[in-house]
């Protein structure tokens, strides 16, 4: 059952998955120290809900999965009646797609944010079929790292950075949340690689936090094998998407509409190392994701003229024909919502492949249950097509989507990155 936690600080309140109680994380609006537990009198019973089996009942579960893994990470497939029940299930209103359960103040707040959003001076994204203009997109000042935590059994130091600027809150990547692991000892200026990691599980029209500590399993392997790595939050976070408001929802949608998919929290993350790490290595930049976080590293190779080479892990590599269904639909009942087709188009990897900037490795389990492997083998061969450099690891992997990744995939995409030199 989740949990209500307000932070002592500032008074900002979180729900939170039960597996984090008596465990601590950092207040996203002060940085303050937050321990998990419960308010007793904010606590909600919510019905309950189905969980999806798993065809492997031993397989490990992250928490950041939980919000959209297997069956409830898109039902789409089903035509438009499992649209609407998504709309009911997910966003916890029965007339979602009538947009009925909206009050009068939810939508003078979505209002006024969708104002603000228009004040800020944003490029012009262009058409569904161009690339985003992400090179257009300011950069924030950038603070200096933090003294470092000490991560047990690892040699790996992790710096907790909060790239905050209040002048601008909703300036696209102006406050992002990083954590950088760090190989320990001296070294020397361009000396290590940078492996950039995005956190998993939305429902690629809304972005994610960098809480919990389970993303130390995509994380540390890179660290361990010489790398900086940095993990990094997306903008258009949603605390509890499977109960969020329309206006929350529509929120959320514009910031990561805004932040070209989350593609400029990546780039900022990219800035803020080479301006405050010097260890990395300016030519051996790495873009890695597994599932959502996927699809964003197949898009930023199509986009970062920097990159060394990327990694996707069971990525979606057709974003529009996923989700366009259900955009369709609800781009007629929601405002804010009439472009969404077309940021499905632009924010698909196939839209771009033409673009593509830098050597793909991508690994797909055969047996995955969430995004299936032919999608991946299409776009290989669409991209091999194209001229391009991609290699889909080859035998095919066994085990679901998570596992398949961390028990197989990262090994195989840590040999192919030494493979180019870019490991040692």
């Amino acid at each position: 059952m989740p949990i209500n936690v307000t932070c002592p600080n500032c008074f900002r309140e979180y729900r939170l998955k039960d597996e984090m109680l008596g465990k601590s994380f950092r207040c996203k609006n002060c940085s303050a120290a937050v321990k998990a537990e419960p308010n007793d009198d904010l606590v909600e019973s919510p019905p309950p809900r189905r969980e999806a089996k798993s065809r492997n009942p031993s397989a490990k579960k992250s928490r950041k999965r939980t919000k959209g893994n297997n069956a409830t990470y898109w039902i789409l497939g089903g035509g438009v009646g499992a649209l609407l029940l998504l709309g009911m299930m997910c966003f916890g209103c029965a007339s979602f797609l009538a947009n009925l359960g909206m009050s009068p103040e939810e939508r003078a707040e979505l209002e006024r944010t969708l104002a603000d959003q228009e004040e800020l001076d944003l490029p012009d994204q262009g058409g569904p079929s161009t690339p985003f203009p992400l090179s257009e997109y300011p950069a924030p000042e950038f603070p200096e790292l933090p003294l470092p935590e000490s991560l047990p059994e690892s040699d790996v130091k992790l710096y907790r950075v909060n790239i905050s600027n209040p002048g601008k809150p909703l300036q696209p990547g102006f406050n992002t949340e990083i954590n950088v692991y760090m190989p320990d000892g001296d070294h020397a200026p361009a000396s290590l690689p940078l492996v950039l990691v995005a956190p998993a599980g939305t429902r690629l029209i809304y972005g994610n936090s960098v809480d919990g500590s389970d993303y130390h399993e995509e994380t540390l392997p890179y660290a361990k094998e010489g790398a900086v790595v940095i993990h990094y939050s997306l903008d258009g976070y949603l605390a509890d998407p499977d109960n969020a408001r329309d206006s929350q929802f529509m929120a959320a949608y514009s910031s990561f509409r805004s932040a070209c998919a989350g593609m400029v929290n990546c780039r900022n993350a990219i800035e803020f190392a080479l301006q405050r790490i010097p260890a990395v290595d300016p030519n051996r930049i790495v873009v890695a994701g597994h599932s959502s976080a996927g699809t964003l590293a197949l898009l930023m190779s199509e986009h970062e003229p920097r990159l060394a080479a990327c990694i996707a892990y069971c990525p979606c590599s057709d974003v529009e024909a996923r989700v366009g269904p259900f955009a369709n639909e609800l781009k007629k009942s929601l405002k804010g919502c009439e472009d969404m087709p077309e940021f499905l188009t632009k924010s698909s990897p196939r839209t771009h492949i033409n673009h593509v900037q830098c050597p793909i490795f991508l690994f797909h389990s055969s047996d995955d249950t969430n995004t299936p492997y032919a999608g991946s083998v299409e776009f290989t061969d669409m991209v091999k097509s194209a001229g391009k450099d991609i290699e889909l690891s080859q035998p095919p992997a066994f085990g679901d989507h998570y596992t398949g990744m961390i028990e197989e995939g990262i090994p195989r995409g840590i040999r192919w990155l030494k493979s180019r030199k870019i490991l040692e």
